[in-house]
C-alpha cells in the first residue's frame, strides 16, 4: 500500500492488484460508449444528474470474494468490504449496479 498525492493537496492511498488482476475472471457487462449516450435518450425532454463520486464504495465485495483483496501493511492485514478502484471488474460491475438500479434492468 502506499500513500500518493491527489490534486488539490487530498491524499488516496494505493494497492497493486496485478497479480489478482491476472488472476480474475472478466465481468463482460457493456459499458456504453460516451458518444453514444445522447442516441439512448430518443424523445426524452426531461434529465437530471447524478454525482456518482462514492458510487465503487457504495457495492459490497461479496464475502466469499473478501480475502482476494488482502493487503498487506505495516500495521496488519486489510480486506476491502466494498468495491475498490483499480479491481479488473469494477467498472463493468458498477455500470451493472448502475443500470439495475436506475432501470430495474441489468
Amino acid at each position: 500500500m502506499v500513500v500518493v498525492p491527489k490534486l488539490g493537496g487530498r491524499f488516496r492511498w494505493w494497492a497493486n492488484h496485478r497479480l489478482l488482476i491476472e488472476l480474475a475472471v472478466k465481468n463482460v457487462y457493456r459499458i456504453p460508449r460516451a458518444d453514444d449516450c445522447p442516441d439512448f435518450l430518443g424523445d426524452a425532454m426531461v434529465f437530471s444528474t447524478m454525482e456518482c463520486i462514492a458510487g465503487y464504495w457504495q457495492i459490497p465485495v461479496a464475502a466469499e470474494d473478501r480475502e482476494k483483496t488482502t493487503l498487506t501493511s505495516h500495521t496488519g492485514l486489510f480486506r476491502f468490504l466494498r468495491l475498490t478502484f483499480g479491481l479488473v471488474s469494477a467498472p463493468a460491475s458498477f455500470q451493472r449496479a448502475s443500470e439495475i438500479i436506475f432501470t430495474g434492468v441489468g
